[in-house]
Formats: C-alpha cells, sequence, structure tokens
C-alpha cells in the first residue's frame, strides 16, 4: 500500500520478539552474525514513474529498540515538511513503513514487500547491524537506494554495492581508531588487545592492528575470545600478566560483559579502553579488599544525538501540526533526517526518482558546493542551480564509498558502581610509574 500525506503501518509480524540490534551509539551491540554479505546479481532496470516513493524499515515490535516507534511521528513530520516545500518535481513524495522486526528473516519478509507491493525508489534503513547483512543487498540488486542512520558494522566498510548503499552514524572502523588514539596518549609504548573470535570481532582487529602501526603503538599480546565459553579465567591472567598497562577490549553484545569482568578481576590496575556495546551494562568491579588497585573502564562511542535540540526547534519550525508532547527526539533521529534529505536531494538534483541513475549523487550532494542545512535553504540552493554541500545540523560528511566520515565521539567512564558516566572532553588517560 502506499501513502501521500497520510502514514501507514504495515507490520510483517505479531507480537514481541526480543533481539539486539548493533549499532545504536549509546548503550548498544554490534555483533554481526553472518560471515558474509550476499553476492548481488547485476543490478536490473527499474522504470521511473515521476513519483518518488520512500519505504522506511524500522524496528517496530522489538522491545530492545525502543528508539523505532518514536521515530515514526519524526519521519512523518519531515515527509510533511518536505511536500509542503514541492516535494519532488512538484509531486508529493510518497512513503510506507514496514516492521523491520527482531531478525534477519522479518526484515528480509518487509524488504520483499517494500519492493514487490510497495514498489520504493529508496530505502531509509535498516536500523540492525545484525539485519542488514541480509537486506541490504536485495535493494541494492534491484537498483534501489539504500540509507541506514544506524548500521556501523565493518562488514559494509568494503562492500561493492553499485554506490547505493549510504550510511550516516559513527562507524565502529571509526570507533576502535579512536580506542587506539585514547591510547597513545596515555603514554604506554604497547597495549593488550582482546576481541570476539568471530567476523566482526577479527575485522575490528584487523583495523586496531593498522591503527596501532600507524600510531607508533605494539601489540604486546592477541588474545581472541570465544562467544559463549565456560569461562575466560585464561585469557584475563594472560593479559594480566603481559607487562602491557593498557587493555584494549573490543566486546560483543553476548559475552562482552563476561569477557570484560574476567579481565576485571584478574587486572592489577591498569587501563581498559573499550568500544560502546556495554555502556548501559554495569560492569563488576572487584571488592574493596582487594590489594591491587581496580582497572580504570573508558568506553568509546558516537554520538548519535549531535543536533538533535536544534533538529527538534527546526522540526517545530516547519510543521505546526508536530505533536507539542515531543519534547525529546529519540536517538538517530539526526542521523533519519541526514539520510531522507540526502535521498531526496540526489532525486532532485537529478530530476529522476530512478536511484540508478541519481546514485552518484548521494555522496557529491554532501561534499561539493554551497553550503545547507535544512530542507528549505537546500531547496533554495537547487532552485538556484547551485552545486550542493548538504552538512545537516551535525556536520555530515561523507567519504567516497558514502560512510560518515569524522563524526564525534563520546567518552564514558565506569564509576565505582560498575555505571558508564559521560566523560566531558576527551578523558586524561596518561599513566602513572
Amino acid at each position: 500500500m502506499r501513502c501521500r500525506g497520510q502514514l501507514f503501518f504495515h507490520l510483517a509480524i505479531a507480537g514481541v520478539t526480543a533481539i539486539l540490534l548493533t549499532s545504536c551509539r549509546s548503550g548498544s551491540v554490534n555483533e554481526v552474525t553472518s560471515t558474509t554479505v550476499t553476492r548481488q546479481p547485476s543490478p536490473v532496470q527499474r522504470s521511473s514513474d515521476g513519483i518518488l516513493r520512500i519505504g522506511v524499515l524500522v524496528p517496530l515490535t522489538d522491545d530492545q529498540a525502543p528508539f523505532g516507534p518514536p521515530l515514526v511521528p519524526v519521519v512523518e513530520a519531515f515527509l510533511r515538511i518536505m511536500n509542503s516545500i514541492g516535494g519532488f518535481n512538484d509531486r508529493d513524495v510518497e512513503w510506507v513503513i514496514r516492521d523491520e522486526g527482531p531478525n534477519p528473516d522479518t526484515a528480509r519478509k518487509a524488504a520483499k514487500q517494500l519492493i514487490t507491493a510497495d514498489q520504493v525508489d529508496v530505502v531509509l534503513g535498516p536500523f540492525s547491524s545484525v539485519n542488514a547483512p541480509s537486506v541490504v543487498p536485495l535493494f541494492t540488486a534491484v537498483g534501489i537506494g539504500v540509507c541506514s542512520p544506524s548500521v556501523s558494522t565493518p562488514v559494509f566498510d568494503a562492500l561493492s554495492d553499485d554506490r547505493l548503499f549510504i550510511r550516516t552514524a559513527t562507524l565502529d572502523s571509526e570507533l576502535v581508531a579512536n580506542m587506539v588514539t585514547l591510547a597513545t596518549g596515555s603514554g604506554s609504548p604497547s597495549i593488550s588487545l582482546a576481541f570476539p573470535d568471530d567476523p566482526y570481532g577479527r575485522s575490528l582487529a584487523q583495523i586496531v592492528r593498522k591503527a596501532v602501526d600507524e600510531q607508533g603503538l605494539a601489540i604486546i599480546s592477541e588474545n581472541a575470545y570465544q562467544i559463549a565459553a565456560p569461562n575466560y579465567v585464561e585469557i584475563a591472567t594472560a593479559m594480566a600478566t603481559d607487562d602491557s598497562p593498557v587493555d584494549l577490549i573490543i566486546t560483543d553484545p553476548v559475552d562482552g560483559l563476561r569477557f570484560l569482568n574476567s579481565v576485571i578481576a584478574a587486572s592489577d590496575g591498569s587501563t581498559i579502553i573499550t568500544n560502546d556495546t556495554l555502556i548501559g551494562s554495569q560492569v563488576t568491579f572487584a571488592p574493596e579488599e582487594r590489594e591491587s588497585p581496580r582497572p580504570r573502564v573508558i568506553a568509546v562511542a558516537g554520538d548519535a544525538n549531535n543536533g538533535s535540540n536544534e533538529l527538534l526547534n527546526l522540526i517545530r519550525l516547519s510543521d505546526k501540526t508536530f505533536d507539542k508532547e515531543i519534547t525529546q527526539l529519540p536517538t538517530f533521529a539526526v542521523n533519519t533526517i541526514d539520510c531522507l534529505t540526502l535521498m531526496w536531494l540526489a532525486a532532485v538534483e537529478t530530476e529522476t526518482d530512478d536511484a540508478q541513475i541519481f546514485k552518484d549523487e548521494f555522496t557529491s550532494v554532501a561534499n561539493v558546493g554551497s553550503s545547507c542545512l535544512w530542507l528549505t535553504d537546500c531547496r533554495f540552493a537547487v532552485q538556484e542551480k547551485l552545486n550542493l554541500d548538504y552538512q545537516g545540523i551535525s556536520g555530515l560528511d561523507l567519504d567516497d564509498a558514502g560512510n560518515a566520515v569524522g563524526k564525534p565521539v563520546l567518552f564514558f567512564e565506569f564509576n565505582d558502581d560498575g555505571r558508564a558516566q559521560l566523560v566531558q572532553g576527551v578523558p586524561n588517560v596518561t599513566l602513572t610509574s
């Protein structure tokens, strides 16, 4: 079913089934369950009917993804604003929402509905890095443009997607590079590295090795831990006795907390730098009577809410019907609006709804030309036949592969109660002798 000016919900499944969504930059998880991305057949020829149709693939029934339903009124309001200033070629942009669901199977079902029943031209989503490898190739294989505001997995960093897939979230590869930079600032000449022994962990470990080499550090030991292992005492003890005062640990959402707690228990006051998967978790520090000091645990995360307040004000000014009870936008709202704007601008610039034609504009409208931040000034730039540099509220910049780069990161430190607390600025991790 298509919709013009009104939002229709298409729920792919009934009930609520729990999963852990990946790449939510605050307290999220980043597991990749597929070792490969489905190989794409040659793109097929799509017909253009002059109507831009946007599919929204968002989790609506997963109780581990509370940001999904609150995003719906934000998307609806933004598309109303888009249509109020001319839509696409003076015709309303049409959109349809499908429930991504809790796993790759439900996501594939929803994706196929967007392709066949809804005949969309572009898709906002998916939101889950677990689901993404199963559904993104379905869209790009048939020439549908895709923009995810949250998928950060390194599985897609080098994916050949015919330039049809772009991302506006902070990538996991950028996070681990920041982790290495933080370790460099400690003054230690070496680090210990630990990572889950799966495609996700191994791919990020490769990025760590490259960053370590570039920054002049040494990896004194590498430790690949198995998911669901009975215990991690042996690896934790080895890390505690390898003479490196800094442990760089890539955690996963399944057993990352158990592994981190094992390292903490064995640690002799080391500094532990980790990624963002456990920010919402409570780590366990050893009892106060232990002789050695407890380790310092710092986590690096992308800022998925950067510019959120400014965006809320712009939506209120532009759409008088926006719910006044909404006082805070959900996580990924800014990234979501960036996705919608990029896809719209690419179509408007080329005057076609065929993503196989306007796909090359995905990156160029964000990098070359006159700066614009919001729909109205971007629309003016298009009407004036100016080249565009869409920066959005948060200062968006895309690389040639369509990935967001240079986005701000946040630092969290775990307090004595084992809870993550936001650090203002970059934490001082200089080691004392």
